[in-house]
């Protein structure tokens, strides 16, 4: 009997064991999964305002500039509409992938929502972002007229602290940028955000 009772405690504490070790992998996936878009599998709104906020602190410390792109897909509408919703996603999941395999691994790129979605490129000067922007448009021509879905993606570029020295105000020039060029431009347009006016 004793025997019994001590084999069967240390089943309970194996058990206990896997048991936690499971939890504890299921909760690190769920905080993984809470952070990242479920259809493009680039970081969600909310993760990239945590990122992007500590960027900010960080540039309040050692003013290292970073550049940000704010991209808007073109004709997006169309595609859902025309073809359908499943087209639209298949637009939304490669456009993610090419900017992945456009940028560098400590980059940031996130899904803002719907088809809008905002790109950090620390260390990297307005003119090498215009060149990672021109790189993502050349690589969503090719992959449109491949597939023969009619699509392009118009970007607007802003510096921090150059044109914002928080989220919001940095936000709102790159995506009057992004507005200016898509009233001047039928598609696949570029616009760098203006410097903000100061007082005096």
């Amino acid at each position: 009997g004793l025997v019994f009772l001590n084999l069967f405690g240390g089943i309970i504490l194996v058990y206990s064991y896997i048991l936690m070790g499971r939890i504890e992998r299921n909760q690190r996936e769920l905080e993984l999964r809470s952070n990242l878009d479920i259809l493009t599998g680039l970081l969600n709104r909310r993760a990239l305002l945590d990122v992007v906020n500590t960027k900010f602190q960080r540039l309040q410390r050692n003013r290292r500039k970073f550049a940000l792109l704010f991209a808007d897909l073109d004709r997006f509408k169309a595609v859902n509409d025309e073809l359908g919703h499943a087209a639209g996603d298949l637009v939304l999941k490669n456009f993610a992938e090419i900017i992945r395999n456009s940028i560098r691994s400590t980059d940031i790129a996130a899904r803002f929502g719907g088809d809008e979605f905002v790109i950090l490129l620390e260390d990297t000067s307005l003119e090498q972002a215009e060149c990672v922007a021109i790189r993502i448009q050349r690589k969503v021509s090719y992959w449109s007229n491949e597939n023969s879905i009619d699509f392009s993606v118009t970007f607007g570029l802003g510096e921090a602290p150059t044109h914002g020295d928080n989220f919001h105000s940095l936000l709102e020039q790159v995506d009057q940028a992004l507005y200016h060029s898509k009233t001047a431009h039928t598609g696949g347009g570029l616009a760098h955000a203006r410097c903000r006016q100061t007082a005096g």
